[in-house]
């Protein structure tokens, strides 16, 4: 019986076979970008074993008029609450299976801003596992399920030098990993991974950080250092 992880990697797969005809510049992240990446590796003997709830892309935003039309065609439906209250950063459809796509244009916003679009061609069809990584441990209050996915993130090669620059440089990316590091370390995760969490930590609290960090970090926790995402 196939499961709903491969129904979602088969929708996922005609949709970026799809978008590559039409020339819509797309990336997957979140769940489904590990899902993919590891049946691509692994075929169905993937280890990836967590249910993936939905479908999460990156478009640019000059594509995006394509892939809206692109999904509404394919007979999907609009979410068009999103579209009103996020349409010029988000999208969201649905398909008759019951499968949900979020879409981001470009940059992402979420409990942090991930600049997306300078690093958008390092690699397709998904982010780059340090992108990956970022997106998952941004979230204020990380899930089990994230704690797997950070888990799983760091099987892959994560790009150590780009973060500790983003950390010194940005007081909040600091703040968010030197609080979530931490927590990690008390969870299910492998002994080799929490050596790479704690290498790491280190190297972006020795870091020599900007002017502007300094500044910021005066300020600490009186100014919340996070967005709200509901």
């Amino acid at each position: 019986m196939i499961t709903k992880n491969e129904i979602i990697y088969g929708v996922t797969k005609e949709i970026l076979s799809d978008c590559k005809e039409k020339s819509i510049d797309i990336r997957l992240f979140g769940s489904v970008a590990l899902l993919f990446l590891d049946i691509e590796k692994n075929g169905l003997n993937n280890k990836y074993h967590r249910a993936v709830a939905d479908i999460d892309i990156i478009v640019r935003p000059n594509h995006v008029a394509a892939l809206e039309n692109y999904f509404i065609g394919r007979g999907y439906e609009a979410n068009r609450q999103i579209k009103m209250l996020y349409g010029n950063s988000r999208r969201s459809f649905y398909s008759e299976n019951n499968i949900s796509i979020d879409v981001f244009l470009g940059n992402i916003r979420l409990c942090q801003d991930i600049f997306i679009l300078d690093r958008f061609d390092l690699t397709y069809p998904t982010l780059v596992p340090t992108d990956l990584f970022l997106t998952k441990i941004q979230k204020k209050d990380l899930s089990e399920k994230d704690v797997f996915d950070i888990n799983f993130i760091l099987e892959y090669d994560i790009d150590f030098p780009y973060i500790v620059g983003l950390t010194s440089k940005n007081w909040s990316w600091w703040k968010t990993l030197a609080t979530q590091i931490p927590f990690l370390l008390e969870k299910n995760i492998s002994e080799n991974h929490k050596n790479t969490l704690n290498d790491l930590l280190s190297k972006i609290n020795s870091a020599d950080k900007t002017i502007n960090w300094k500044f910021r970090n005066m300020i600490g926790e009186r100014m919340q250092w996070y967005h709200d995402v509901e």
